[in-house]
């Protein structure tokens, strides 16, 4: 029973995110036109989730998986600050440990309309990218998580920014 509750918050969880990010798009030109004006500037605090749907495939999933992240964007600086909340799952003797960052970041055009990309590198290595979708005039962000060095590519992160 505790396995469906975690595949039904996950649903739940991407069912908002896939519905937030798709009602501008459905034929709602005011909103689409609302959102496509908002521009990125000033300052958002986050927090993001990672999910694993792979991971315990592996006999030893290994050191150093992230559980959730809590931060900053600031988009006039162009840098983001994080704090990230790390698990090593080595069975009954499993470790939590927390891992600052401070970053500079680059920003372009995302993939869905009026949405962005941001990506940076994490202090150590390991590229991020979050795809930044505002909506609620732009005080409300989305938050897609991408990892894009190889074999960090295991984690699905989705989160909000806020103003």
């Amino acid at each position: 029973m505790p396995q469906l509750l975690r595949n039904a918050k996950k649903f739940c969880s991407a069912a908002a995110l896939l519905g937030a990010a798709i009602y501008p798009l459905a034929g709602h030109s005011a909103d689409v036109e609302a959102l496509s004006s908002t521009s990125l500037t000033g300052k958002c605090g986050f927090a993001v989730g990672f999910e694993y749907p792979f991971a315990y495939l592996y006999p030893n999933p290994g050191p150093g998986w992230g559980m959730n992240q809590l931060g900053t964007i600031n988009f006039d600086t162009h840098t983001i600050t994080g704090n990230v909340v790390l698990q090593d799952p080595a069975g009954p003797a499993s470790v939590e440990y927390q891992k600052t960052y401070k970053a500079s970041f680059t920003k372009k055009t995302g993939p869905v309309a009026g949405s962005y990309t941001i990506t940076f590198t994490y202090p150590g290595g390991g590229v991020q990218v979050f795809n930044l979708l505002p909506v609620n005039n732009g005080n409300t962000i989305l938050m897609q998580g991408i990892i894009t060095t190889a074999g960090d590519q295991d984690a699905a992160i989705a989160g909000t920014c806020q103003r």
